[in-house]
């Protein structure tokens, strides 16, 4: 309980920089997922499914793996 009193705090005062930061970085977000799919449709026109499939087996066997060893 004590531990939240210094955020509750800072987050009182610089409360309006606090926003302005998380704005950016919504801009920032929105700005990076447009690009990627704009690059993952371009993609896609060249190229086939085929290495997603081989890549998403992969993973999944890795996973699966992971969990069994734990």
């Amino acid at each position: 309980m004590v531990a939240c009193v210094p955020a509750c705090v800072i987050g009182t005062l610089y409360d309006d920089k606090i926003d302005e930061l998380f704005y950016n970085y919504r801009v920032v977000a929105i700005a990076l997922i447009i690009i990627t799919i704009k690059f993952l449709l371009d993609y896609i026109k060249k190229h086939s499914f085929k290495g997603f499939g081989w890549y998403r087996i992969i993973l999944e066997v890795i996973v699966i793996l992971n969990f069994r060893i734990r």
